[in-house]
């Protein structure tokens, strides 16, 4: 288990894969980008696993996309993370998020 867990997961949703700038899709392959009907399957696996990957007290960060944050606080808060906060980009869109792993559990 780790004390801090960071991770960039595939965020694009199904239906979206296709309107992605030519460059974007056609140079990463398709299953680096795209992550599920909702874009939010790999982090619904990655939480699944929170009890394992972190320690009690340890930490996990996510990047999603830009219309993705209230859903990813969501999906944390439902593994039972607390203290959930989302951080903005530089246009002011949320675009990361991180959460704890409580003390005692």
């Amino acid at each position: 288990a780790f004390d801090l867990v960071l991770s960039n997961p595939p965020y694009v949703a199904d239906a979206e894969f296709d309107g992605l700038a030519k460059d974007v899709r056609d140079y990463d392959p398709r299953i680096a980008l795209v992550g599920g009907g909702d874009g939010l399957d790999p982090y619904r696996e990655i939480l699944d696993l929170v009890d394992r990957l972190l320690k009690p007290g340890g930490s996990i960060g996510f990047e999603f996309g830009w219309r993705q944050g209230e859903a990813t606080r969501a999906l944390m808060e439902g593994a039972g993370l607390t203290g959930v906060i989302l951080f903005r980009d530089l246009a002011g869109t949320p675009r990361a998020a991180f959460g704890r792993r409580p003390a005692g559990a």
